[in-house]
């Protein structure tokens, strides 16, 4: 399975990036890196169980100012598009309601966003996108995959599809190989290719320094240079604040 990345948390092989650390965690909460992670081994267990005919599309965003859409898997045998829903606990859908269980209130709580509407308005969009550009393929399928492993779930007539990590494996062998095929690998590699004006791909990762290239070091944060432009300061705020002090001294014991 072919992996594209474009989140904006990661660079272009999957790996985190430290340097929007700060806006990843205002985006998806300060443990940010544990739902990366989490994300990782649901890929991992697709790519281990689906062949390079198939894409699998990372947080390309299909709505403009809507959410992005968490994985968009695109092979001949269909296009699914993926949600993926972090944290543990208990939670319920009833049709299009996304419900987590409140401990506190001992009662199940609606959850806004919601991430079986993300998922159908992704879907719907991305079917109706492709039908626009000549691409009349039959359907493209919402899927909810819950990436904790201490969880539980009670789905009732709901349209999605709903995956623990667990059952991630044994939809990629059924659900998605098992199938017919609904198209040729051109038109499969037709979709990805309109679809990228969407993937807004990150920058690549930091290249390494050249052989022999003076790397800066760094104290407290902060390189030599840096340290030693705040000391030079220091040192002439005192010498204004002592030439002050002076002048003051001198004027006070004049007669």
């Amino acid at each position: 399975m072919q992996i594209i990345h474009c989140s904006p948390y990661r660079d272009a092989d999957g790996k985190p990036r430290k340097d929007v650390k700060k806006e990843a965690a205002l985006a998806l909460g300060p443990k940010w890196m544990d739902i990366l992670k989490a994300e990782d081994a649901v890929i991992e267990t697709l790519g281990d169980n689906i062949d390079d005919e198939y894409t699998l599309i990372c947080n390309a965003n299909l709505l403009g100012d809507g959410p992005d859409a968490d994985a968009i898997l695109v092979g001949p045998n269909g296009v699914w598009v993926m949600e993926f829903i972090p944290g543990k606990g208990m939670y319920k859908a009833e049709g299009e309601r996304w419900f987590v269980y409140d401990n506190k209130k001992m009662d199940y709580q609606l959850v806004d966003p919601n991430p079986i509407v993300a998922a159908r308005d992704n879907a719907n969009g991305l079917y109706d996108y492709l039908h626009s550009k000549d691409l009349p393929i039959p359907w493209v399928n919402p899927v909810l995959i819950l990436t904790a492993s201490d969880v539980t779930l009670n789905a009732e007539d709901t349209a999605a599809t709903f995956l623990k990590p667990d059952e991630v494996q044994q939809f990629a062998m059924q659900d998605v190989c098992n199938l017919e095929p609904v198209m040729d690998d051109t038109d499969a590699a037709m979709i990805v290719e309109i679809l990228r004006p969407f993937f807004g791909a990150p920058p690549p990762p930091a290249a390494a320094p050249d052989e022999g290239q003076e790397v800066p070091t760094a104290f407290l944060g902060m390189t030599t240079t840096q340290w030693v432009i705040i000391f030079v300061l220091a040192l002439l705020n005192i010498c204004v604040l002592g030439g002050f002090a002076a002048f003051v001294i001198f004027n006070s014991s004049q007669p």
